[in-house]
């Protein structure tokens, strides 16, 4: 999930995070993102399309995303 999610425009990755992370209300994201409700609820569906279409290229080829798109995870030591 957070490779496909890697490979999103910035505004679609900000899009998701503010209602799934954040769990932000439609009116609160869209006052985040610094649009109406109507045009976030708009940029959401978007980003939501965006990411099943990354996922199932992902899923049907997993070397088909660059290695520069996946996130990058610290561990501590």
């Amino acid at each position: 999930m957070l490779t496909a999610l890697a490979t999103l425009r910035p505004n679609d990755q900000k899009a998701l995070r503010l209602i799934e992370w954040e769990q932000l209300d439609y009116a609160a994201a869209a006052q985040v993102a610094g649009c109406s409700t109507t045009a976030f609820k708009v940029r959401l569906h978007r980003a939501r399309r965006r990411l099943v279409r990354a996922l199932d290229v992902l899923e049907a080829a997993p070397d088909a995303i660059p290695a520069t798109s996946s996130p990058v995870i610290r561990t501590e030591q």
